[in-house]
Formats: C-alpha cells, sequence, structure tokens
C-alpha cells in the first residue's frame, strides 16, 4: 500500500515538474519566434526605404516626362519675346506648344498676384480665384527659370481636382514674374483614360504604393477609385507628417501600405 502511494506520489511529482518546464519551454520558443520575427520587421522597415525611393523616382520620372517635351520648349523657343503684349505671348503659346491637348484637366493663366484671369476651357468662376498663397505660386515667383509640380487644386464648385504643371511668364528681367502658367491633368473624379494615368498605370509600382501630395491627398493609388481622396485625417498619416521620413509603411487591418510623398 505504501509504495503504491510512493509510486503515486513519484508520477505526480515528475507530472508536475515536467508542465513548468513545457510552459517555460513554451515561453522561450514564443520569445524566440517573436524576435525573430521583430528582427525580420525591424529589417524590412530599414529597408523599405531602398525599395520604395526606385520606385517613387520611377513616378516622378515618368509625371516629368510627360510635361518636359512641353514645357521646355516655350520657355526655350516659344515665349522668348518678353516685351510683348501678355495676351499675345499667352496666345503665341496656345498656338504654338504642341502636346497640349493632353491636359485635360485645363490651362490655367495667372496674372503677378496669382490670380487666374484666363482659363481653358473656359470657366467664368475660377476668374479671380486667388493662387498666392500657395507653395507651387511661391515657388515659382522665387524660381521663376523652374517648372514645379503643385499640390492637387479644387476647381470651383464641381469638386474636380487637378494636378498642375506650373511655370512662370517673366518680363524684361528674368526675375520678374509677369504671370503663370499652369497645365492640369485631372486626378479627381478618377480617370484612367487621361495621359497622366496611363504614363504612371505602366510602371511597374507594385499593389501597395501611394503617393501623396503635401497636403495628404492622394495623387497615384493602385485603386483608381481613390485617387484624390484626402488622408489627412488618418492616423498613420499624421504619424508620418510628424516624422522626418518621406515615407512610410503602416499595416492597415489586413493590408500593408507604403505611403510616399511625390
Amino acid at each position: 500500500m505504501k509504495k503504491n502511494w510512493w509510486r503515486s506520489l513519484q508520477v505526480k511529482i515528475i507530472a508536475w515538474s515536467f508542465v513548468p518546464t513545457v510552459i517555460i519551454l513554451s515561453a522561450v520558443a514564443w520569445f524566440t519566434f517573436y524576435s525573430y520575427q521583430k528582427v525580420i520587421g525591424d529589417l524590412a522597415i530599414k529597408q523599405y526605404p531602398e525599395i520604395v525611393q526606385p520606385k517613387v523616382q520611377m513616378f516622378t520620372d515618368a509625371v516629368g516626362g510627360l510635361g518636359d517635351s512641353i514645357i521646355v520648349p516655350i520657355f526655350m523657343e516659344i515665349d522668348m519675346k518678353h516685351d510683348l503684349p501678355l495676351e499675345v505671348r499667352i496666345q503665341n503659346i496656345l498656338d504654338q506648344t504642341k502636346g497640349l491637348e493632353i491636359f485635360d484637366g485645363g490651362l490655367y493663366f495667372l496674372d503677378q498676384q496669382g490670380k487666374v484671369f484666363k482659363t481653358l476651357p473656359t470657366q467664368p468662376e475660377l476668374i479671380d480665384q486667388d493662387w498666392s498663397d500657395t507653395p507651387h505660386f511661391r515657388y515659382i515667383n522665387e524660381n521663376p527659370n523652374m517648372g514645379a509640380w503643385t499640390d492637387l487644386i479644387t476647381l470651383g464648385s464641381s469638386g474636380k481636382k487637378v494636378f498642375c504643371m506650373a511655370g512662370a511668364m517673366t518680363g524684361q528681367a528674368w526675375k520678374e514674374v509677369v504671370a503663370a502658367f499652369y497645365f492640369c491633368f485631372t486626378i479627381y473624379p478618377a480617370t484612367t483614360q487621361n495621359a497622366y494615368y496611363q504614363a504612371v498605370n505602366s510602371l511597374d509600382l507594385g499593389s501597395n504604393l501611394y503617393v501623396v501630395d503635401r497636403n495628404h491627398q492622394i495623387v497615384y493609388s493602385p485603386d483608381p477609385s481613390e485617387m484624390g481622396k484626402d488622408l489627412s485625417g488618418e492616423a498613420y498619416i499624421q504619424q508620418l507628417a510628424q516624422g522626418e521620413n518621406e515615407s512610410g509603411r503602416f499595416r492597415i487591418g489586413s493590408e500593408d501600405k507604403v505611403v510616399s510623398y511625390v
């Protein structure tokens, strides 16, 4: 009887000593797995700028290429007689510049105060709209020999959003800005038919890259229906905006997103 009791006690001791061992080994295994996952995650986070930057560069090269062949001749050939009346100079640009039809978002001309005074097609509600207090207008005033891509611009009450190439028209002195032109692509309502989207969509940018302007509005998405969407209220965008990086990788639900400023 005593022998059976002792044998039962031995079994219990072995069993109870086995349980903590299993718990400890399980904890070690879980911690090892978690640490491995964290190292892999940290490595991916450190490496993603190296992965993302070439894609963003592909995007900017494609977008820049759309306008360079149109804008450069304006500066170098078409608008060389700065002593002509402004209306004549603008008409020369419209008559002689090849490829303006790709700008489905319209053409806009601003005076030196940054107010819209001419639009094609005609949009009366935009006349006298003030764009002077915008980063892109300030930039071309400070760098009149350089073009600039704008943030998305909402046009009047229609809610239409355009992404534009802007450039300065100078007077007799090359730093004297007398007007500006904006040649624009439609971003919202979304379209997959314009030259802009066809150019960027032909690139191998992946299925999770989103490009936003400085106002956190989408200028490129693999999903056309998200073009022009305002992400400024999203926590992950606020996190990116408060950091020093130009791009960030975020897990949103089950989706892995890479967001970069243009």
